[in-house]
């Protein structure tokens, strides 16, 4: 896949994008479980609400907390006060997917400049300030495509591995647990005998 460098725009994130701040969500609100995530500093949900207020499809950056962390939320979430939402304000222009790859392959610029005082956290500057090469629609889309294809591989081989560990982790247990072998069977010749 080659590109023209006289066909790719360069633009500061905040000349092609929106960037929209959470909004604060009384802790006693959330729930364990439920319909929406609420999607804060962190890298996984803090609680659940019976309402949203960002669509699915959306990218976020960890303001506090975890900042400068990337996600692509699937779901409709609720938007929390330490984190963004960034958005294409075009797509015709700039896919959102492509947008997420290009953030994600910047996360590590954008964890490095997080400050520390009490909680670590990372100014709107820094990306509005980043520099992001935009080429033609299809080559965004055929880039999408490509990264989803390893994005999906990687999981599947995640899940593989840790199923395989969980295997480990029970014939070694079972293959060195000498006192349950004297006491209700086990150890290698019940193993043997389960192939």
């Amino acid at each position: 896949m080659k590109i023209n460098s006289k066909n790719i725009e360069y633009l500061k994130i905040i000349d092609c994008c929106e960037i929209i701040k959470g909004q604060q969500v009384n802790k006693n609100k959330t729930k364990k479980s439920g319909e929406y995530p609420l999607i804060n500093g962190g890298t996984k949900p803090t609680g659940y609400l019976s309402t949203y207020n960002a669509p699915e499809n959306s990218i976020t950056i960890a303001e506090g907390g975890s900042a400068g962390n990337v996600d692509f939320i699937k779901t409709k979430f609720w938007l929390g006060y330490h984190c963004f939402l960034i958005k294409s304000r075009n797509e015709n222009k700039l896919l959102n997917k492509f947008l997420y790859y290009f953030l994600k392959n910047n996360e590590n610029y954008l964890i490095s400049k997080k400050t520390t005082t009490t909680i670590p956290s990372i100014k709107k500057k820094v990306i509005e300030n980043l520099i992001i090469s935009i080429p033609p629609l299809e080559k965004q889309k055929e880039i999408v495509d490509i990264l989803d294809k390893f994005t999906e591989l990687t999981a599947e081989l995640t899940a593989e591995l840790t199923a395989r560990k969980k295997q480990y982790e029970y014939y070694r247990n079972k293959l060195l647990d000498f006192d349950k072998e004297k006491d209700n069977g086990g150890g290698l010749d019940d193993i043997l005998c389960e192939k």
